[in-house]
């Protein structure tokens, strides 16, 4: 099914779509997505929550699923035999503090 696509316009000074256009360049995206995106990131979605906090709320979720493999990867290795546990003294001067 062909999406339909609504063309709007906005009008900004030379200064402002020079650094519009420069940001999207860094970003490797055309002017047109990186306002687009910029301006869906600051929307409200259905329960009131801004896409860009969602945006953050997945990104803490990952990061937090990341560590917990992490965690498990390593207490398995422990229970296997695998590495060595430090004290809290141990790993410090380990650490060299």
């Amino acid at each position: 099914m062909p999406k339909t696509f609504a063309p709007t316009s906005i009008r900004l000074a030379a200064a402002e779509k020079r650094r519009i256009a420069a940001a999207a360049r860094r970003q490797g995206m055309t002017t047109a997505k990186f306002i687009k995106q910029a301006a869906l990131e600051r929307a409200d979605d259905a329960s009131g929550m801004k896409l860009s906090q969602v945006t953050v709320a997945l990104r803490e979720l990952i990061a937090d699923e990341v560590d917990a493999a992490i965690a498990l990867d390593r207490v398995a290795r422990q229970k296997s035999g695998e590495g060595r546990l430090y004290t809290g003294v141990e790993a410090w001067r380990e650490l060299g503090l």
